[in-house]
């Protein structure tokens, strides 16, 4: 079919900042998210130049951001996919 997108939804370990981290990887998602305490264990740290705030996430929930980290590796199947990571809660 012509013009579908397939979204996919999975879950697995990946590592993340060189750390292995359960994740719930969308395919679909405009943002990619970690957890404080995620990002602690791979010493992910956020942007200080970043403000804090709120993000509008499915469901029309809203999830506090304490920061957001650039270009953290994220390997999948052996590559390197560096993903910008929201750190919330």
């Amino acid at each position: 079919m012509l013009g579908f997108l397939a979204h996919e939804v999975c879950v697995g370990t990946l590592l993340v900042g060189g750390v292995e981290v359960h994740v719930l990887f969308d395919s679909g998602a405009s943002h990619c998210f970690i957890t404080p305490e995620s990002a602690s264990r791979g010493n992910i740290r956020g942007d200080p130049s970043e403000q804090l705030g709120v993000v509008k996430v499915a469901g029309g929930q809203f999830l506090a951001v304490l920061g957001r980290a650039k270009g953290v590796d994220i390997q999948i199947a052996g590559e390197s996919m560096p993903a910008d990571l929201i750190i919330s809660l």
